[in-house]
């Protein structure tokens, strides 16, 4: 990747962030990387707030405003990477990043130690390494394809009637049961067959609100098999009856 038109580095250097780093919105003309080495790092722009955990990166592009949301925290610290270019870096505009390899902890590393070390080294090898940092940056920026468990909620979500086993789940993931059942759970907080049930609960109450269709055909498209459990299900979960939910209109 070639360095963007009229590029011009300003700096590379690590900050305490309650000792170095300014307070306060900003608004600057040129481009910047703020990457969390340890501690905690927390930003505004525009109507979001972005938090950063250790190995994160955040693009500010060029007079983009932004709020850093920092206290005095001995436990933390920053690289910060400022630049001038006519483009930016990635569109739309901020951006964060997971340094999922370590790539760019280790180019900011070393653009600060030849930024520091005498004699330094020539301007072709800094102009290299920058290079290579804002293409392992617009790498990580770019929208991954769903995972292993999107791919199955989006099974789940797409087949409701369905009735999937928790191998044929696992199947679609690409994952051992076992492993399949942990890892759902930890990125959902319910099981594979707890988030099935309640999807087919809340498409079946949107059912009963807005449609006149019977209890028993509501359950079939749902894959809930008859009236009698959808009306348990609906009850555990909304605490009131389908004949409540239906507006009166259509009872």
């Amino acid at each position: 990747m070639a360095l963007p038109k009229g590029f011009k580095i300003l700096d590379v250097v690590m900050v305490h962030p309650s000792m170095d780093h300014p307070q306060g919105a900003q608004v600057h003309d040129h481009h910047e990387i703020v990457y969390l080495v340890y501690g905690r790092y927390k930003a505004r722009s525009g109507r979001r707030t972005y938090t950063l955990r250790a190995g994160d990166a955040i693009y500010y592009p060029a007079r983009t405003k932004h709020e850093p949301l920092l206290r005095a925290q001995r436990g933390t610290r920053l690289y910060i990477l400022q630049w001038i270019a006519k483009e930016k870096l990635v569109a739309p505009g901020v951006r964060t990043v997971a340094d999922r390899n370590g790539r760019l902890h280790a180019l900011l590393h070393w653009l600060l130690e030849g930024r520091r070390s005498r004699p330094r080294p020539p301007k072709t090898v800094e102009r290299a390494q920058l290079a290579l940092l804002f293409h392992e940056f617009t790498a990580l920026a770019r929208p991954r394809p769903p995972g292993r468990i999107e791919r199955v909620k989006t099974l789940i979500a797409e087949r409701l009637s369905d009735r999937f086993s928790l191998d044929e789940l696992a199947r679609a993931a690409d994952l051992s049961r076992y492993h399949f059942c942990r890892v759902f759970r930890e990125r959902t907080g319910e099981s594979p067959i707890a988030y099935q049930q309640r999807l087919r609960v809340e498409r079946a109450m949107e059912l009963i609100r807005t449609t006149e269709l019977p209890f028993k055909e509501v359950a079939r498209l749902v894959g809930l098999g008859s009236a009698t459990y959808l009306s348990r299900l609906v009850r555990k979960y909304a605490r009131r009856s389908p004949t409540e939910l239906r507006p009166r209109r259509a009872r």
